[in-house]
C-alpha cells in the first residue's frame, strides 16, 4: 500500500520516523505553522523556501499525530488545492493536506505535491478554529498570525432551511435566503412576502447591540445596528428605521419648473470665416 503513494511516505513518513498513527491514505490532517501572505513569514527565508510570489497561500505544516526528527528538521509546504476560492487557514488550525500532481508532471508523470483543503471546523465557529499543540505553548502567548486577533464577539449566523451562507472570520457575510414562516423562526425579513420569495443579504460588521453573551448562540442580521447592508428584496418587508425623523421637508409643494436654457442664434458665416474650399461653395 505505501508504494501507491510514493511522496506521501518518502516526503512525510520518513522525515517524521514513520510515525503517523498507521496512516496509509494520500490524506492527512496537519497543523499549520506559518503560511505566505507576505515575504514577512514567521519562519526565516520561508516566502523563498515556498517559491516567492508563486508561492502565494502556501503553507508550512506538521502532521498532526506526527513525530518530529529534531536531529534532520524539515520543513513540510503545501499549496492551496484551488484558485479561484480559497479560504487561507491561520496559523494553529488544522487542514486536510493531500497529494496531488506537481508542474513536474511533464518531466515525471508521478511527480506529486502537497496540497490543502479548507480548515477543519473543530470549534464550528466562522471566527477561527484555532487548536495547537499545548506542549509547544508552555507559559507562552498564543500566535495566530502577524496581525489576527482573537475576538470574543463574532458569531455564526442563524440559518434558515435551505440557505446558502458565505461567512468571513470578522461578522461579513453573504445569506441566500429565501421567506420563511414566522412560527418557525423570527428572522427580520419574513413578516410578509411570499414563502419561498428569494431574498440575498449582504453584510459588512455584525451588530455589537443586545449580543448574547454566550459566544456560541448564533445571530440573525440586523439592518439597523450592522455596520452596513444591502438587501435584494423580493417582496419583504425589511423593518429599517430612520436615521432620521426631521420630515420638514415632506408635503412640500415645489413650484412649476422652468426653463432656463437660452437660444443661441445660429451665426453669420461669411467667406472669411471659411477655409477656401467652403468659401467656394458659398459664393
Amino acid at each position: 500500500m505505501n508504494n501507491l503513494y510514493p511522496s506521501f511516505y518518502s516526503n512525510v513518513g520518513s522525515k517524521f520516523n514513520g510515525s503517523l498513527n498507521g496512516n496509509s491514505s494520500p490524506f492527512f490532517y496537519a497543523r499549520v505553522n506559518d503560511i505566505v501572505l507576505s515575504p514577512q513569514t514567521k519562519t526565516d527565508n520561508f516566502f523563498t523556501l515556498a517559491g516567492g510570489w508563486a508561492g502565494l497561500g502556501s503553507i508550512k505544516f506538521t502532521p498532526i499525530g506526527s513525530k518530529p526528527d529534531n536531529d534532520n528538521p524539515s520543513i513540510l509546504v503545501a499549496k492551496p488545492l484551488f484558485t479561484n476560492l480559497i479560504q487561507y487557514p491561520i496559523l494553529e488550525e488544522v487542514v486536510l493536506i493531500l497529494t496531488a500532481p506537481s508542474i513536474g508532471l511533464n518531466d515525471d508523470p508521478q511527480a506529486q505535491t502537497f496540497y490543502y483543503l479548507s480548515t477543519i471546523g473543530l470549534w464550528n465557529s466562522v471566527h477561527h478554529n484555532a487548536f495547537p499543540d499545548i506542549s509547544n505553548f508552555v507559559g507562552e502567548d498564543l500566535n495566530f498570525g502577524n496581525t489576527f486577533l482573537e475576538k470574543s464577539n463574532i458569531r455564526n449566523l442563524l440559518p434558515e432551511e435551505g440557505d446558502i451562507l458565505v461567512e468571513g472570520r470578522f461578522g461579513n457575510s453573504i445569506r441566500f435566503s429565501s421567506t420563511t414562516p414566522q412560527k418557525i423562526q423570527n428572522n427580520s425579513w419574513s413578516s410578509q412576502g411570499e414563502l419561498g420569495s428569494p431574498i440575498t443579504i449582504i453584510r459588512n460588521k455584525q451588530s455589537e447591540v443586545d449580543i448574547n453573551p454566550s459566544p456560541w448562540v448564533p445571530v440573525y442580521e440586523d439592518i439597523n445596528f450592522d455596520g452596513s447592508s444591502i438587501y435584494l428584496c423580493s417582496g419583504q418587508d425589511i423593518p429599517l428605521e430612520y436615521s432620521s425623523k426631521n420630515l420638514k421637508s415632506f408635503g412640500v409643494t415645489l413650484g412649476a419648473s422652468f426653463n432656463s436654457a437660452l437660444q443661441i442664434a445660429d451665426p453669420i458665416l461669411t467667406t472669411e470665416d471659411q477655409s477656401p474650399i467652403s468659401a467656394d461653395k458659398l459664393k
